[in-house]
């Protein structure tokens, strides 16, 4: 298949993203770099991210660009990692 014949791809990414724009250790900082190159990407019609945060009560979506979403998701804290 030419790359011309290609259909634009969807990206979904499930890890920790900023919140607010705060960046907190490598990981935030890793994944805020790594999808907004990937919604630069002519290839790449639509990045979802996801991110769980134990801080919040109800699902908040932000829009960073026209192809980049983050939707923050209220974690469960019965079963959450020991990063915070």
């Amino acid at each position: 298949m030419k790359p011309d014949e290609m259909k634009p791809l969807r990206v979904a990414v499930i890890s920790e993203f900023p919140y607010h724009g705060v960046i907190v250790g490598g990981v935030h900082a890793a994944a805020d770099v790594l999808v907004r190159a990937l919604s630069q990407l002519s290839e790449i019609e639509k990045v979802l991210f996801v991110s769980f945060l134990q801080n919040i009560e109800r699902d908040e979506i932000v829009q960073i660009n026209d192809k980049l979403t983050v939707h923050y998701a209220p974690g469960q804290r019965r079963l959450a990692l020991p990063t915070d």
